[in-house]
């Protein structure tokens, strides 16, 4: 997670990317049945969104629960299962098939049923 070295810096040296990568290797060091991540690649760029969103792929796959909030269709269109959450309930749930185009079949998921909402 390129995140060597940063046990000897002050707190104040290391970035906000670095940080949330050391919270992330924190939740998988007990390699956890299901990793609970808040917004994982919110503080990163691109790259090391990337980097981050690869590994919990493989994670997943190798059979660890993740369960993720986030606002980035990005990251939530790596997930077999989305559930849309409006105003503390579940508004909508969707769930992708292997090899699906997911970030299309999210974004006209969520565009559906948006405009559904402001009728």
């Amino acid at each position: 997670m390129e995140i060597e070295g940063i046990e000897e810096r002050d707190i104040r040296e290391v970035s906000g990317g670095q940080l949330q990568r050391a919270s992330i290797c924190r939740a998988m060091i007990n390699n956890p049945e299901i990793l609970f991540l808040d917004e994982p690649t919110g503080a990163l760029n691109s790259g090391a969104a990337d980097q981050v969103l690869a590994i919990l792929e493989d994670l997943n796959r190798d059979g660890m629960i993740i369960m993720t909030v986030t606002h980035d269709q990005r990251v939530a269109a790596k997930a077999r299962k989305v559930l849309y959450i409006r105003d503390g309930q579940i508004a909508s749930c969707k769930e992708f098939s292997v090899g699906a185009d997911r970030e299309r079949e999210l974004d006209e998921w969520v565009k559906g049923f948006q405009s559904k909402a402001r009728i």
